[in-house]
């Protein structure tokens, strides 16, 4: 999944969340947790560790996100679902199933776009999503 997919549905679930618990959600701290842990390991791959995915990205460290902020933790946990990273467990369970190390470069993210119809179409979703979520506190007008 890229920016638009993580965000958007990252935030659309949030808003549904809030309204049929009642929860008050602090929908900057979602923005920032939907694409937390590319925030994170993007730039690690580019350095040659781990591929893009990496500690950010497993379950260690999106448990610890649970004792600092629940919108960090709940907005990350939404991240590794889009990215579906039971595909990758030695992402998802670092450091005990080992690391690869292993250089990303930008364009291998272009390519994978063009690719990959789920990414297409997750931020497609993504877009619509962003729509929705402006949308549905908007009083009509009279």
């Amino acid at each position: 999944m890229y920016p638009l997919g993580h965000i958007g549905i990252t935030l659309l679930l949030s808003k549904i969340v809030s309204k049929r618990f009642n929860v008050r959600i602090d929908f900057r701290l979602m923005f920032l947790a939907s694409m937390l842990p590319d925030i994170l390991d993007k730039p690690l791959g580019f350095l040659g560790i781990g591929g893009g995915r990496f500690f950010f990205h497993s379950l260690i460290f999106v448990a610890s996100l649970y004792l600092i902020r629940k919108e960090l933790f709940f907005g990350s946990v939404v991240h590794l679902i889009l990215d579906r990273i039971w595909e990758n467990p030695e992402a998802l369970f670092f450091p005990f199933l080992g690391f690869e190390m292993k250089t990303v470069y930008p364009w291998n993210y272009i390519e994978y776009f063009l690719r990959s119809r789920y990414t297409q179409i997750g931020e497609l979703l993504g877009a619509i999503s962003l729509v929705l979520f402006r949308v549905i506190d908007r009083k009509p007008k009279t």
